[in-house]
């Protein structure tokens, strides 16, 4: 299989978060190689992504927001996609405006993110 480009799922429920990151990721390669961004608004939205879309399967990296319908949805979309999809090797990029929802050490550990 030839890779073409990097998949990269954004998760997040603010409109202008997503606007953002796409923005910031718009340029950006790897190996010479571009990202393609998918959106999800949503933990349940990523997950309908991650199991029903054929792109889902493609997806290098999630862009996760802690907070979304609920203060841990971003951190059980996280434990979905290590212990229900078994997919060990996605990178599980963590991001809020919450932190005390998010302890550092703890959320690194629990939810086995890079």
């Amino acid at each position: 299989m030839i890779i073409k480009n990097w998949g990269i799922l954004l998760v997040d429920d603010e409109p202008d978060v997503l606007a953002i990151s796409r923005l910031a990721l718009k340029q950006w390669q790897l190996y010479g190689l571009p990202a393609k961004i998918y959106e999800a608004k949503s933990k349940a939205e990523a997950i309908e992504f991650l199991t029903t879309r054929p792109e889902g399967k493609t997806i290098w990296a999630a862009i996760i927001d802690v907070v979304m319908e609920s203060d841990t949805a971003g951190l059980e979309l996280c434990q979905y996609i290590r212990k229900e999809l078994k997919n060990p090797l996605m990178s599980l990029i963590i991001r809020t405006g919450q932190a005390g929802k998010a302890p550092e050490r703890e959320v690194v550990d629990k939810y086995d993110i890079f």
